[in-house]
């Protein structure tokens, strides 16, 4: 579907400008390994002591903020009559009429867009010697539990907290659904109204 293709062109646009913030960026696959984990550090930071993501583990747990909600640019669990982000997204996918088949990549690509939006939140505000050295934590070899200390101990280094990470998983999550507007809109789908209120 023409649409979906836009939007996976989108995605890879936004994975794209992450890797521009690197003199030496992590190879295409050690980018989107630790990427993962990255993520998974600063969403377990942000909203680990959450109810609602209890099990919430380093590496994983993404698909956690499609059980969210968003409103007025901050992410929050919601509380009854409180529309999800996952919600959100079926809705645009009904409009647009994905089938069922490709509903599952549109989360996917979704998610990805979202933690590609969040190390770059998070690149924007190191200095350059910090984004250097970011670049090679993602690159580490090992095992998962070995990756997802050094990104623990990177995340303490540069002193993003829980309340910096709640800050950049806002950011991040803002400008992954503001960002699946203008990219179907392109294509003559109307789903602006489906976020009102939803942005700061």
């Amino acid at each position: 579907m023409l649409a979906l293709q836009k939007y996976r062109e989108y995605v890879a646009t936004r994975r794209d400008a992450v890797s521009a913030m690197w003199k030496k960026p992590p190879p295409p696959v050690m980018l989107a390994y630790g990427a993962v984990i990255l993520t998974s550090g600063v969403l377990f930071s942000a909203l680990g002591h959450w109810n609602k993501l209890k099990g919430f583990m380093w590496g994983s747990g993404l698909s956690s903020v499609l059980t969210l909600a968003l409103e007025a640019g901050s992410v929050s669990v919601p509380i009854e009559g409180k529309t999800k982000i996952g919600d959100v997204l079926a809705a645009a996918g009904g409009r647009i009429g994905l089938p069922e088949t490709t509903k599952e990549e549109f989360g996917s690509l979704f998610l990805e867009s979202v933690q590609w939006e969040l190390i770059y939140a998070v690149n924007g505000e190191l200095s350059e010697a910090m984004r250097d050295q970011l670049s090679l934590v993602l690159q580490i070899e090992g095992t998962e539990d070995d990756r997802a200390r050094a990104v623990h101990e990177f995340l303490q280094q540069v002193d993003i907290n829980a309340f910096k990470s709640k800050l950049y998983v806002d950011v991040a999550v803002g400008r992954a659904v503001a960002g699946v507007v203008p990219v179907f809109e392109g294509r003559g789908y109307k789903l602006a109204d489906l976020v009102t209120g939803m942005l700061a």
